[in-house]
């Protein structure tokens, strides 16, 4: 193609193309990438355009394809040659139309150009023809101070606003994608699939432009308008919900193509990977999740910077791991249950199994079709309890219900209704008991067996029993309580269903201890499952914190002495749901918690009463434990009662209970020091004959407990001279000098730096006296002082540090070691930070 001769309204200037219009139109437009002073005179003059757009369309085709070549460098000399003359001659009748017409208009900014360059050169900026729109605020403000240093007096004209054809598209798909998400919110899963599916209808294939200008622009510049990678992953995320999983792996692929780290799109895919049983290309997707998250905390560590280069994937390493668990478990499983098929199949244990459910169905069946009769009653309960009476007599029985697919059998709309659930529940019951295996495969069936099981009028025991042991042996189990948090079934219903149980609001509703204990083992393990366990109890079932706090003092004082398992595992899981409420710190919870605080504690004291601790049995040693850590998690910023601490001689009791339960009890002394500094240090005067207080402080596995310890330890020692002697005598100086050794050897203090303080205060306190200070000074405790002085962060924890080198450089010889490490250096350099 040679544009030397042919053309005669076009002419291509090197890397500048201008089109000459009518003698009417030209002065208004320029090409590349200007347009006029104002775009609303285009308007007016597109019905004279109209004849040349055919034209200009072909030329289009021609210049895209001779920019090409100049780009490549695949132009000749000729053609070079040729250019510059043409842009020589074209500048100069710029310049020439310019001052004729300078009355008449407006000037019009061009794009500098570097003429030294030659033509050709690779250094030409290309940039100008991504631009063919310049910025219209700025070119008016230019526009006004031309006309105000010329005098005009021409009013200004502000643009006119147009939204581009891109801009449509999307403020359209917009519309669809927010309908989309309340229907979703809604649990209106398939409205949602429409409306996601007509917001990426609109992307592929949009609407066509109306606006005469827009038309002629989107010409000029085609705007390529792309997907929206939400819109696919929240479509895959409605198809999930409603168990179509194939639909939701293709969703993500094509969220994957328009966005390849989109960590929702992979982590949405591998769900739907799982949902089809292809575990491998499961484990693959949460894998490249893992990475990215990996990424991003690591970049979280180093300099702000790596923030803005890092994308944060939206999910914990935790939660990453629970997946990539649960995901390799169910693979395991589903080769275990191949091998374990073709046994069942080889000795016959299928066939009897099938023909055991084949027979339980049927029966079901005849009750639903014809008239209720005990006849057939009588059957269904004897097909029942034999299938019940079977599952109880090994697992191996359960893996064969499983196998022959009994949880379809039985969970399906079709046989579980509100009138057969009495007979199905205990056999689902027996089957997910021990076997982690079917307690997953049981989520598939969740959302109906709990829907049918609430819609149930008056359930018996027996029913009632039943679906309270499923509920609870089934959160044991990850994938089961991580489906029961998140089924969209189980809420305010569901949530006072198990309130009723716990004595709250019975409304003459059976129940027994049974039942309770299944009730306050789902609880407990749902709110300690997830930091968001609490407000999934609370909120999202609508248990009251109120309620269920009112119940479980009782729960806790329902031990008897006779060893009774039932009883024991109420009050270990009525402690397990106090734990995760004062671990919450949700003001609800926490208001909550602080009108029962004295019935709860008063509960645990009279059950550790009754437990005599003094000489406990195995059982009743481990509930101690229970209630010591319950009532530590209740003192956290709460003083105990006062008639509390008589009534029940608290400290007296933790006291003693340091030889049996030692970590526990200093933890909890430790806490009562905050409000009650005085009657814990008199209770501990005389205990060095039943007290492991040295073990304790040397005890570097006790996981806080030495730091509780050496707390104590201190406050104690605060008591006067009289009880640093007899810490002495104990050859107490030896074991905080040990400590502070073992401390000053590792790189850094990290959760060992309030150690490091505690026992500097110690050590502060044991040398008030000059010939103690001697003393600690040569068992070696002034340089580890000095190290861990140098390498602690929090202002506290250096303060005490510093402390106990000021006391001992009471020593003379303290005092020149002191200053040979640089130690009167650094403490006066840490001055004003620690005082």
């Amino acid at each position: 193609m040679h544009f030397a001769q042919p053309l005669t309204k076009w002419r291509v200037l090197g890397c500048r193309v201008a089109y000459v219009f009518p003698q009417s139109v030209r002065g208004i437009w320029t090409f590349p990438g200007r347009l006029s002073t104002t775009v609303a005179n285009m308007v007016d003059i597109l019905a004279d355009l109209k004849a040349e757009l055919a034209e200009f369309d072909e030329f289009v085709d021609s210049y895209t394809t001779k920019m090409n070549e100049i780009l490549s460098g695949r132009v000749t000399d000729e053609e070079k040659a040729w250019a510059q003359r043409e842009l020589t001659q074209d500048n100069k009748s710029d310049a020439a139309t310019s001052r004729s017409d300078a009355s008449n208009r407006a000037p019009i900014r061009l794009p500098k150009r570097d003429t030294r360059a030659p033509l050709g050169s690779p250094k030409l900026d290309y940039s100008k023809w991504d631009a063919i729109n310049p910025d219209a605020e700025e070119e008016q403000r230019n526009i006004a101070l031309a006309a105000e240093k010329k005098g005009s007096t021409k009013q200004k004209h502000e643009p006119t606003k147009r939204v581009t054809a891109a801009e449509k598209i999307r403020q359209s798909a917009n519309q669809h994608r927010e309908t989309g998400n309340k229907y979703f919110k809604d649990r209106k899963y398939h409205e949602a699939i429409e409306e996601y599916t007509s917001a990426i209808n609109i992307y592929l294939n949009p609407p066509q432009e109306s606006d005469p200008l827009l038309l002629t622009l989107d010409r000029l510049i085609p705007s390529k308008t792309i997907v929206d990678a939400t819109l696919f992953t929240n479509r895959a995320l409605a198809y999930l919900r409603l168990k179509e999983f194939k639909q939701a792996v293709e969703d993500c692929s094509e969220a994957l193509k328009v966005d390849a780290s989109c960590a929702k799109a992979l982590w949405r895919r591998a769900e739907g990977h799982r949902g089809l049983r292809q575990y491998e290309e499961a484990i693959k997707d949460v894998l490249k999740v893992k990475q990215m998250v990996t990424d991003y905390e690591e970049a979280k560590k180093k300099i702000n910077r790596c923030k803005k280069t890092v994308c944060n994937p939206g999910v914990t390493l935790a939660e990453v791991d629970r997946l990539l668990d649960g995901i390799e478990r169910e693979h395991l499983d589903m080769k275990a249950e191949e091998a374990l098929k073709e046994d069942l199949e080889h000795d016959g244990s299928n066939m009897i199994m099938e023909g055991l459910l084949d027979g339980f169905v049927r029966e079901i069946k005849n009750a639903i079709e014809l008239p209720p009769s005990n006849k057939y009653n009588d059957r269904i309960v004897s097909a029942s309890d034999m299938l019940v009476r079977l599952l109880d007599t090994d697992t191996i029985v359960s893996d064969a219900f499983r196998l022959c697919g009994g949880f379809h059998r039985l969970l399906n709309p079709d046989i579980l209704t509100s009138s057969s659930v009495n007979f199905i529940l205990p056999v689902i019951a027996r089957a997910t008991s021990g076997v982690d295996a079917n307690r997953r495969e049981l989520c598939q069936y969740l959302n109906h067996m709990i829907t049918t099981m609430l819609a149930t009028q008056k359930p018996p025991l027996k029913t009632i029993s039943a679906a309270a042991e499923i509920l609870s042996s089934g959160v044991a189990e990850d994938t089961f309580a991580e489906a029961l948090c998140h089924s969209n079934v189980v809420g305010e219903t569901f949530g006072r269903f198990v309130l009723a149980f716990l004595g709250g609001e019975t409304d003459g509703v059976a129940t027994s201890s049974t039942i309770v204990g299944h009730m306050l083992k789902l609880l407990g393990r749902i709110m300690r499952y997830t930091p968001k366990g609490p407000d999934i109890v609370m909120v999202k079932w609508r248990v009251s914190p109120d309620k269920l706090l009112a119940t479980l003092p009782i729960h806790v004082k329902e031990y008897k002495l006779a060893n009774d398992e039932t009883t024991e595992a109420l009050t270990v899981h009525a402690c397990r749901c106090i734990d995760a409420i004062a671990g919450t710190s949700n003001p609800k919870f926490t208001a909550a918690l602080k009108q029962y605080h004295e019935p709860l504690i008063d509960s645990i004291w009279e059950t550790i009463h009754r437990l005599s601790p003094t000489n406990p049995t195995s059982t009743a040693s481990t509930l101690v434990l229970h209630l010591l850590a319950t009532y530590h998690n209740l003192l956290h910023n709460t003083p105990a009662h006062p008639t509390l601490l008589s009534t029940h001689s608290i400290i007296t009791t933790l006291v003693h209970l340091l030889t049996t339960h030692p970590r526990a009890s200093i933890s909890c002394l430790a806490k009562l020091l905050r409000f009650h500094l005085e009657e814990v240090t008199v209770a501990l005067d005389g205990w060095w004959d039943i007290v492991p207080m040295i073990s304790l402080i040397r005890d570097p596995a006790g996981e806080g407990t030495r730091t509780a310890a050496a707390q104590v330890l201190a406050a104690w020692l605060k008591g006067g001279e009289r009880r640093v002697a007899e810490w002495e005598k104990q050859n107490g100086f030896e074991a905080l000098v040990d400590v502070l050794l073992e401390l000053s050897e590792g790189q850094e203090l990290k959760e060992d730096e309030k150690t490091a303080g505690n026992i500097a205060l110690c050590i502060a306190e044991c040398a008030t006296k000059t010939n103690h200070a001697k003393k600690l000074h040569k068992l070696n405790a002034t340089e580890p002082l000095v190290y861990l002085l140098r390498s602690a962060k929090m202002p506290t924890v250096q303060r005490n540090l510093a402390i106990a080198c000021a006391r001992l450089c009471q020593n003379s010889d303290a005092l020149d070691r002191v200053r040979e490490l640089k130690g009167v250096e650094l403490m006066y350099s840490l001055g004003t930070k620690i005082l």
